[in-house]
């Protein structure tokens, strides 16, 4: 369901763009999935991360990116112990931190316990 949410083509309707650029610009740009070319090339979206958090302590970190025209999938899903909602949400936090701070198609795989969470390696 992620997968196919992410490579959602639909564009919003023209009402509804912000009126910054130009309303073609705007449109072109404006659905989840974005392939098109441009005047300078092709212009689209080359990464994609979804992160989902059950209340029973499942995290699940889907990444599909663009590798030298080839798109590329991991799925990564874990179980952290739960004694309150604080360890989820600081899991969260730091699986958050941790895909903002990468800024390139990298897939973090976290070992959690009580009290902490930590990296212990990536693939690319």
């Amino acid at each position: 369901m992620v997968g196919q949410l992410m490579m959602d083509t639909t564009k919003d309707d023209l009402s509804l763009l912000p009126h910054i650029y130009s309303p073609e610009t705007e449109y072109d740009l404006s659905a989840i999935y974005i392939d098109t070319t441009r005047l300078q090339g092709r212009y689209g979206t080359r990464n994609q991360s979804a992160l989902t958090v059950k209340s029973n302590g499942e995290v699940c970190f889907y990444e599909r990116y663009l590798d030298k025209d080839r798109w590329k999938e991991n799925t990564v899903t874990y179980q952290i112990e739960m004694t309150t909602n604080h360890i989820v949400l600081a899991a969260c936090t730091w699986i958050a931190t941790a895909v903002v701070a990468a800024r390139a198609p990298l897939v973090v795989r976290p070992t959690c316990g009580l009290r902490r969470c930590a990296p212990v390696g990536h693939d690319s």
